[in-house]
Parts: structure tokens; C-alpha cells; sequence
């Protein structure tokens, strides 16, 4: 008696137990969904198709953001320069990594390059996104193939490299990696038929 009275408790608890995992499972893909419903409310919300409708737009964006990297790398190389220069790199780096990190979101709120929205996307712009995929990966091997070729070249005539250069040409080529299927986007995609566009278009023919 005493012993059934025991496995029943341990069977409660265990239950218990299952239940408060389920509700916690159950609680995390909530607010995930409702997360995901908030980006893609954002990335779809007229205030941001109307800004990034035009591919001019579109492209000057991805210049800004391209101009980051390079900028942001001689930072890096600054900071083994000296004291007063490092800190002048140091400064140089965080300041363009943060106006970096402001572009990368718009870039890819403009070019819909949001993986928690990707199931809303329509098969041609599925299609879209898996080819500039492609591109920006194909072109960051081929950069990476040379800086590889180059870092041969070097170690081979005995030329140390600084540990700066070389963090700088590794954070180029990861923001190159991560950025630049939205930068391809960006650049061929055509100009964005807006909802106000639209409406214009109804009262005219009205």
C-alpha cells in the first residue's frame, strides 16, 4: 500500500513535471510567432516599402553600407598603430560598426532578407533571394581565395603580417559573407510598386 502510494506521487510529479514543459514549449513558440508577426508587420508596414521603394534608394543604401567595411577595417589596422592612434581606431571601429549595423537592418528590411519572414515571401521573391544568395556567396569565395592566395605570398617571402591587418581582413570578408545577398538584392531589384502607388493609381482612373 505503502508502495503504490509512492509510485502514485512520483507519477504525479512526473506529470507535473511534463506538463510544465509542455507549457513552457507552448509559451516559447508564442511568443516566437508573435515575434515573427511583429518583423514581418515592420518589414511589410508601408513606412518601409514606401522609403526603400525606388532602386536608387535601394543602392545608395548598399554603397553606405559597403563604404562601412573598408572604413571599419582601416579602424582595426589603426589600432596597432600607437596609443594615440589606436584609440582614434578604436573609436573609428565602434562608430562605424554601429552606423554598419543601422544599414545592415534597413538593407535587409528594403530587400526583405529576413530569415523569420521567409515563409511569407512569394515564389518569385523566394527565388530571388536563393539567387543573390548564390552571387554574395560565390563572390565572398572568390575574396576568400585571395586573401588566402595573398596570405601565402606573404608567409612564403617571410613578410609578417600584423595581427590587426589580419583581424580587419577577417571582419571584411564575414560582413562581406553575411551582407551581401541583400547588397545584390538591392541592386536588381526594379522599383517597388507601393500601396500608395496603387491608391494613386485608383483615384486616377476614377
Amino acid at each position: 500500500m505503502v508502495t503504490d502510494g509512492k509510485d502514485g506521487a512520483r507519477e504525479r510529479r512526473a506529470g507535473e513535471r511534463v506538463d510544465r514543459r509542455a507549457a513552457k514549449a507552448a509559451a516559447h513558440a508564442e511568443r516566437r510567432a508573435r515575434s515573427q508577426e511583429q518583423l514581418r508587420a515592420y518589414v511589410e508596414g508601408r513606412r518601409i516599402r514606401r522609403r526603400w521603394a525606388s532602386r536608387a534608394r535601394r543602392r545608395g543604401l548598399a554603397v553606405a553600407f559597403l563604404a562601412t567595411v573598408p572604413a571599419g577595417s582601416a579602424g582595426l589596422v589603426l589600432l596597432g598603430a600607437g596609443r594615440g592612434a589606436g584609440l582614434v581606431g578604436l573609436i573609428l571601429f565602434l562608430a562605424l560598426m554601429a552606423l554598419g549595423l543601422v544599414l545592415s537592418t534597413q538593407l535587409n528590411a528594403a530587400t526583405r532578407s529576413v530569415p523569420a519572414i521567409s515563409g511569407s515571401l512569394d515564389e518569385r521573391q523566394r527565388a530571388e533571394q536563393e539567387a543573390a544568395a548564390r552571387t554574395g556567396h560565390q563572390a565572398t569565395t572568390w575574396l576568400l581565395a585571395a586573401v588566402l592566395l595573398a596570405a601565402l605570398v606573404l608567409y612564403g617571402s617571410g613578410t609578417p603580417v600584423p595581427s590587426t591587418v589580419a583581424a580587419a581582413c577577417a571582419w571584411a570578408l564575414l560582413m562581406l559573407h553575411v551582407s551581401l545577398p541583400g547588397v545584390v538584392l538591392a541592386w536588381t531589384q526594379p522599383d517597388e510598386v507601393t500601396e500608395d502607388d496603387e491608391d494613386d493609381g485608383a483615384a486616377a482612373d476614377r
